[in-house]
C-alpha cells in the first residue's frame, strides 16, 4: 500500500496541471499569492503554486480511509445537499477541514484537478456557488447552491463526482492518464 501510495503522491505532486491553479483568479480573494503571501512559484516549491501539504495530506487519509465513510446527496433547490460522516473518529476532524479548505479554495478561486472538467467547470462559476457547512455527529453536511440554473447542474456533477470518490478511493480519483489497477496504464 505504501508504494502505490507513494506512486500517486509522486504523480500529483509531479504534474503542474494538477496542482497549479489554471488561469486568472476570480477576483475572491488575494488570487496570486502563494504561501506566506508571497508570489505563487517564488522559491516555495510546487505546494506554493497549488495545494498545500495539508490539503494534500487530508485528501489522501480521505482517499485511504473511503471504505469508512458514507455520504449522501440530496437535490434541494438550486443544488445539493450533501451529508458525509465516518465511523473513524480519528478521521472526523480531517473530513471536516478538508470540507472548509475546499471552500475557502472556491471563495479564493483557487482550483484544483482543472484538468477534470468538472471540477474545472465548478471552479470557472465559483462566484456563483454558495457553500455553507454545519458539523454533524460523525461529519459534516454542506449545502452547495446557486442561483444561477446553468451552474446548479456543475453543482451536481461535482457531488457525483466525490461520491464516486468515497465509494473507490484512489482509484475513482486517479487521473485517467494513470490508469486503472496495480499501476497498469490503460487506455
Amino acid at each position: 500500500m505504501g508504494t502505490i501510495a507513494t506512486a500517486i503522491a509522486a504523480i500529483l505532486l509531479s504534474n503542474p496541471a494538477l496542482t497549479m491553479p489554471q488561469g486568472p483568479p476570480h477576483g475572491r480573494g488575494p488570487g496570486g499569492l502563494g504561501l506566506h503571501g508571497g508570489p505563487m512559484g517564488r522559491g516555495l516549491g510546487m505546494m506554493a503554486r497549488g495545494m498545500s501539504a495539508e490539503e494534500h495530506g487530508n485528501i489522501h487519509a480521505l482517499l485511504s480511509a473511503h471504505e469508512t465513510i458514507e455520504r449522501t446527496v440530496e437535490e434541494i433547490p438550486g443544488g445539493v445537499l450533501t451529508r458525509t460522516v465516518t465511523s473513524d473518529p480519528a478521521l472526523v476532524d480531517v473530513l471536516r477541514e478538508h470540507v472548509r479548505q475546499m471552500s475557502a479554495r472556491l471563495d479564493r478561486g483557487r482550483p484544483v484537478r482543472m484538468w477534470d472538467p468538472v471540477f474545472r467547470d465548478v471552479f470557472a462559476h465559483a462566484d456563483a456557488i454558495t457553500m455553507a457547512w454545519e458539523e454533524i455527529e460523525g461529519g459534516i453536511a454542506v449545502s452547495e447552491t446557486s442561483d444561477d440554473p446553468e451552474v446548479v447542474p456543475l453543482i451536481r456533477a461535482h457531488a457525483k463526482t466525490v461520491n464516486a470518490f468515497v465509494a473507490g478511493g484512489f482509484e475513482e480519483a486517479r487521473p485517467p492518464w494513470a490508469g486503472r489497477g496495480m499501476g497498469e496504464r490503460q487506455p
